[in-house]
């Protein structure tokens, strides 16, 4: 919450996470996620879901998460 997340739940299958968050408006991923890097339980926090998860092949060079596209939302 501490970098404009308001709210998130991560799902688990096999090695792969699924992490769906809502994030208040001018939320950056690219510049907001690394703030999370400064603290302690986020870095432990980091390290095990790691443990739990592969590099899924779609993601970029560099990346580890991969963003999904949307492709239904029930209010369209």
């Amino acid at each position: 919450k501490e970098i404009g997340i308001i709210e998130m739940k991560i799902f688990l299958i096999g090695r792969r996470l699924f992490m769906y968050m809502e994030a208040v408006d001018g939320f950056d991923p690219d510049r907001d996620f690394p703030k999370l890097n400064e603290l302690p339980r986020y870095r432990e926090w980091d390290v095990l879901m790691s443990s739990m998860q592969e590099r899924v092949p779609e993601a970029r060079e560099g990346e580890w998460w991969a963003a999904m596209e949307e492709v239904f939302d029930l209010n369209w």
